[in-house]
């Protein structure tokens, strides 16, 4: 039973509290796990986020031998990485590192203002692109560019809202 003083929240079962929290996604369990003592051991209990990993992850990274804990970490440490095709550029990889805020995003462009300048290519607007990180997915929009965003050399349709990037 909760046991947290004062708070009429403390009268809710254990078993209560684990049913709500397999509904958050993983940013919401970090949130949670800030409020208590009580909501720490809660929102970091290995069979939440097993069942977390699923949803995100699908079957094939639940069956690996890293903790689940660990694999969500190595996820959001890694970066994701855009490699220039064309212009004076081509060739030179950008790192772009995941943001568990759900509010970040990486902008890209001739401007020092972006996350990734690009300063040196004429091809590149000053705000060409953003990327952003959205339910388990790296989306990018581009931003209304002069030449255009492509992705594997296939251009992004401006009428699309958002193209979903995917790993290779």
């Amino acid at each position: 039973m909760a046991t947290t003083s004062g708070c009429s929240l403390s009268r809710i079962p254990e078993d209560i509290w684990l049913h709500v929290l397999t509904f958050l996604d993983f940013k919401q369990l970090c949130c949670m796990s800030y409020i208590s003592r009580q909501m720490k051991q809660l929102a970091t209990d290995d069979s939440i986020w097993k069942q977390r990993c699923l949803v995100d992850f699908g079957e094939k990274a639940s069956s690996q031998t890293i903790s689940v804990k660990d694999l969500y970490k190595a996820y959001f440490n890694s970066p994701l990485e855009i490699r220039s095709s064309h212009g004076c550029l081509a060739g030179q990889i950008f790192e772009i590192k995941c943001d568990v805020d759900p509010a970040a995003q990486a902008t890209l462009g001739r401007s020092r203002q972006n996350t990734v300048c690009m300063l040196r290519d004429d091809e590149v607007s000053r705000h060409h692109a953003q990327i952003s990180y959205q339910n388990g997915r790296y989306l990018l929009v581009d931003k209304r560019s002069a030449n255009g965003s492509y992705v594997n050399n296939v251009s992004v349709a401006l009428s699309m809202s958002a193209y979903e990037l995917q790993s290779c």
